[in-house]
């Protein structure tokens, strides 16, 4: 879907289409949206035959940054759009293979084909052909292109066609829909690169895919934001984000609905894909990428803490500051005692109930100094379960597992939408298209947003003419702790 806009304001800077299901003016939600900072917007990979509804929204080009600000939609600013029909009687639903992992230089896709299609592909000795055109670099705003590209796709546009019998193909059944579900890795693909895919067997023909390959010394990472003190999108620019798993800990054992509004006005959370380089282990550049699909949190800068009261007064939510980690952030990242002492010091403890505060926690000897390289690179830091079991610090944290990680995304590194990484020093950059859900949606689907609590019986005994304080851990893993 190509999407033209008025983008001569001279008091913009950036835009975003939402995309939802349900009208947005009828409390419709977007599952997707996409930044660009010009016209046309072209949105990949819709399903056939579906009515979508687009928004757009415009950011204030005064503003401080671009995770506040974004002005309120206007009448004509919403437009609704139906997709065309797919041939669903051949190939169609080519997607990326399922769990398959991008590559430098080659790609998986898969895609649906009905049996009775099938059958006449094998007895009438039909070859299958695969359409692969370059658009151009990875992350290059695609526009007009696609379309242009997805309208013909065939050789004389200089399409590289590959051709590959039905043997070659692994198969597996889908009896309940009489379909079969066929995929193939592509190899001898360019490095960096976007390619719009259509997969052909005869006459019939898929609708395109847009398939990109990895560039050679960057590493891709999913980050999922809970947006704060917003019910809008805030992005990442010098604020905090989570891995998946860690995102759920959180959730999971977060009831404060003062903090997030999770079942009141229903903040997005959203995943964005970002890439970015690491930083060496000397400091001085990025470091070779890690394949891993999973990265330690030491494979990055030191995690720093951003948008967070322990930042007042110079941090406000439309224009976040970022700090040396924060002394909650530390716990839950289960640091040793010596660490946290030497940067925090020890938490005063209010005799009378228990509680204790939260010092400052000092990176060379301020908390607004940042590590070497944090104020560029990606940090990150550990997230550990049980979440948040430990209130105190200690030099080891039996019975820990980790659970994803930490991340933090300072507005130094980031590039803007039109550069690449690497392009003017930046080391990061999140990508055009993000998928969201919001709370009130995890909320009709059975989340349930409260720390789950058990009932702990225990055996004290206590000595004559002492005073103690008791405090209870309870924690939906390995029952509950008495620390006296």
């Amino acid at each position: 879907m190509l999407l033209d806009f008025d983008d001569s304001s001279n008091d913009t800077d950036l835009y975003y289409v939402e995309v939802s299901i349900v009208d947005p003016d009828q409390n419709g939600s977007a599952f997707m949206l996409q930044t660009a900072s010009s016209s046309p917007v072209a949105i990949h990979d819709l399903q056939p035959a579906t009515p979508y509804y687009f928004r757009l929204r415009t950011h204030d080009a005064s503003a401080p940054s671009i995770v506040w600000h974004w002005r309120s939609p206007e009448e004509g600013d919403t437009i609704q759009c139906t997709t065309n029909t797919s041939d669903v009687g051949g190939v169609y639903a080519l997607t990326r293979r399922a769990g398959s992992q991008a590559g430098f230089d080659f790609v998986e896709v898969q895609w649906n084909i009905t049996d009775d299609a099938l059958k006449s592909v094998v007895q009438n000795n039909i070859a299958f052909e695969a359409c692969f055109s370059r658009v151009g670099s990875h992350d290059v705003p695609l526009g007009r292109r696609t379309v242009q590209v997805a309208e013909s796709c065939d050789t004389s546009s200089g399409d590289l066609w590959r051709q590959f019998s039905i043997d070659t193909v692994t198969e597996s059944d889908d009896s309940d829909r009489k379909v079969k579900v066929l995929w193939r890795r592509f190899s001898g693909m360019v490095p960096g690169s976007t390619y719009v895919v259509t997969i052909k067997a005869g006459s019939m023909r898929s609708d395109p895919y847009v398939i990109r390959t990895l560039p050679q010394g960057r590493n891709f990472t999913e980050l999922f934001r809970i947006s704060e003190y917003t019910v809008d999108f805030d992005f990442l620019a010098n604020h905090d984000s989570a891995s998946l798993e860690a995102s759920s800990a959180f959730l999971t054992n977060t009831n404060d609905d003062n903090f997030f509004n999770l079942n009141v006005s229903s903040p997005p959370v959203t995943k964005y894909c970002v890439e970015h380089v690491l930083q060496s282990e000397a400091g001085t550049g990025p470091s070779p990428q890690i394949v891993d699909s999973v990265l330690p949190s030491d494979a990055f800068a030191e995690y720093i803490s951003c948008n967070g009261p322990e930042a007042e007064p110079r941090t406000h939510p439309e224009d976040p500051v970022c700090i040396c980690e924060a002394y909650a952030d530390r716990l839950i990242g289960l640091e040793p005692a010596s660490v946290i002492d030497a940067a925090c010091g020890i938490p005063s403890v209010d005799p009378r109930t228990g509680q204790h505060d939260a010092p400052d926690c000092n990176c060379s000897g301020s908390k607004w100094n940042l590590p070497p390289n944090s104020d560029r690179y990606i940090g990150a830091s550990t997230v550990w379960e049980p979440y948040f079991y430990y209130q105190f610090q200690r030099e080891s944290y039996p019975g820990a597992k980790v659970a994803g990680l930490w991340y933090s995304t300072p507005a130094g590194g980031a590039c803007s939408e039109t550069q690449s990484v690497g392009d003017g020093n930046c080391t990061w950059k999140r990508h055009a298209v993000a998928t969201a859900i919001y709370g009130a949606q995890l909320m009709e689907h059975g989340w349930n947003n409260s720390v789950r609590r058990f009932d702990c019986s225990v055996l004290i005994v206590l000595k004559p003419r002492h005073v103690f304080r008791f405090t209870y851990l309870c924690v939906d893993v390995d029952g509950c702790m008495c620390m006296l």
